[in-house]
């Protein structure tokens, strides 16, 4: 007969047993380890006999519900199969499992409870099952990756916090069977500009942060008697497109370059596309653009940036938190320049201008653009000005 290790005490039982004898761990299934073939609890994230660390689960038929942070901080975890056995998944069940990258929720669950996949950091893609009901508060709270999101047709609540911070995820669907959406459920969603909106119950309206922000940072709304157009593009090195009209929104870098040069068909850089791209040193920017969004390039490792003559608007902390950057040119197209735009770029001591003194007074300036910024002056065509 096949003996069991229990995770908890290490002690060996009959696997025929649903209890350890030793400590009263309770199992809930098994599986046999692939390095030493032990049998062992199919929670465990090492194997307790040869230390074989586990990075893909499947979860067994006879698991009904996945319980409160069952797998919690397995930062090994890649992969999870969850069986059409499960009813539930608990608090905090996959919180902060770094690497796990998809998930799969099938129809046979009905809720997902609060924090449950939260922090998971690389986690791109979510299925949720036709099965749920209810998302729990903070579900989805910090995928800072997450780009793909399928909410089943029976969720009729998304909880406070849900999708908070999840800021490269760019367009979401609302079924017609949700009724209400908890406070912060899609704040800090920078770039989601596209909404789905199938419910009659939620009214979504762009830049407002109504309904948890589901609309705030939203450049088309499609609601349930609209037709549907797929507006979204990704070219072949890796810059995600939104056209809306006769404009060419540049909304997010999925690409792994260092120096890269935007397409000559972009007519607006979106807020926080590059956001936090630590691998970001170089940018050409065509004259097409005519505005730099919010934290565009806030945390970018750049180190010197050309702004043309075509751009007129650099919005609030475009290039904030830029340490590395330490050269900046100002093209003459540029009628405004908002709030806190250069904040704590450490190193920045050169500023170009490509127009003259005086047209360099005339541009609207939020009085801390340059907030925490070493320069000094800015080179104008005709002399320098004093910042």
């Amino acid at each position: 007969m096949a003996i069991l290790i229990c995770p908890s005490c290490g002690g060996k039982v009959s696997s025929t047993r649903t209890t350890c004898i030793h400590c009263g761990y309770e199992f809930t299934a098994k599986k046999t380890c692939p390095e030493c073939e032990e049998v062992i609890d199919y929670n465990v994230r090492e194997c307790p006999i040869c230390g074989y660390e586990f990075t893909v689960f499947t979860i067994p038929d006879s698991v009904t519900s996945i319980g409160d942070g069952a797998f919690r901080d397995c930062d090994n975890l890649t992969s999870v199969t969850i069986p059409d056995s499960v009813t539930s998944i608990g608090d905090g069940a996959f919180r902060d499992c770094d690497n796990l990258t998809s998930v799969t929720i099938p129809n046979s669950v009905t809720s997902i409870g609060e924090d449950a996949f939260s922090s998971c950091r690389n986690l791109t893609s979510v299925t949720i099952g036709n099965g749920v009901t209810s998302i729990g508060n903070s579900a989805f709270e910090d995928c800072y990756n997450l780009t793909s999101v399928t909410i089943g047709n029976s969720v009729t609540s998304i909880g406070e916090r849900a999708f908070l911070n999840c800021d490269n995820l760019t367009s979401i669907t609302i079924p017609n069977s949700v009724t209400s959406i908890g406070e912060d459920a899609f704040k800090n969603c920078f770039k989601l500009v596209e909404v789905i909106n199938k419910s009659p119950y939620i009214k979504v309206t762009k830049g407002s942060s109504d309904n948890a922000y589901l609309g705030y940072c939203a450049v088309s709304i499609f609601n349930s008697d609209d037709t549907y157009v797929n507006r979204f593009t990704t070219d072949t090195n890796g810059f995600v497109i939104y056209t809306n009209g006769n404009d060419k929104i540049l909304v997010n870098y999925i690409g792994t370059k260092t120096n890269i040069t935007i397409p000559s068909n972009i007519t607006e850089i979106h807020k926080y596309a590059f956001y936090g791209n630590d691998n970001l040193t170089s940018v050409t920017i065509p004259n097409s653009v005519t505005s730099i969004g919010d934290s565009a390039f806030g945390w970018c490792s750049l180190t010197s940036i050309e702004i043309p003559d075509s751009v007129t608007s650099i919005s609030s902390y475009a290039f904030s938190s830029c340490r590395n950057l330490t050269s900046v040119t100002i093209g003459n197209g540029v009628t405004s320049i908002g709030d806190g735009a250069f904040r704590d770029c450490d190193n920045l001591t050169s500023i170009t201008y490509k127009g003259t003194k005086s047209e360099w007074y005339s541009i609207s300036k939020v009085y801390n653009w340059n907030e925490d910024m070493p320069a000094t002056y800015v080179t104008c065509t005709d002399g320098t000005v004093s910042i």
